[in-house]
């Protein structure tokens, strides 16, 4: 089954660019694709069950993370819309990347500290 929900776009040159290799630990968790999800849907589900609060960003940063941890097990990885009902793929760690925010006079320690 074909599963597609655009939230925004970019592209995928310029995500996996983007993302840190450090960021892709697997947690040891999976998780088996249902029908009618989307890595979206399922991005948007971990996300704001393992942390108290979550912007569309925070959600967006593990939605990158999801399809970079899981490109190899995609029928097609160049398509991450693409998805089988079935697949198990691997959950990314959530720890430490939410409710990280930056304020315009915060030494660099302390931004990393939290991004860490």
């Amino acid at each position: 089954a074909l599963v597609f929900e655009p939230r925004f776009t970019a592209s995928r040159s310029s995500i996996a660019a983007r993302i840190p290799q450090a960021t892709l630990r697997d947690s040891g968790e999976t998780r088996v694709v249902r029908a009618g999800e989307s890595f979206w849907s399922m991005a948007e589900d971990e996300v704001l069950t393992r942390v108290d609060e979550a912007t569309d960003a925070d959600i967006a940063r593990y939605w990158r993370r999801l399809i970079e941890a899981n490109r190899a097990r995609l029928p097609d990885p160049t398509n991450p819309d693409l998805l089988w009902v079935g697949t198990t793929l691997a959950l990314p760690s959530v720890d430490g990347s939410f409710g990280a925010r930056v304020h315009p006079r915060d030494p660099l320690t302390r931004v990393g500290a939290r991004l860490v």
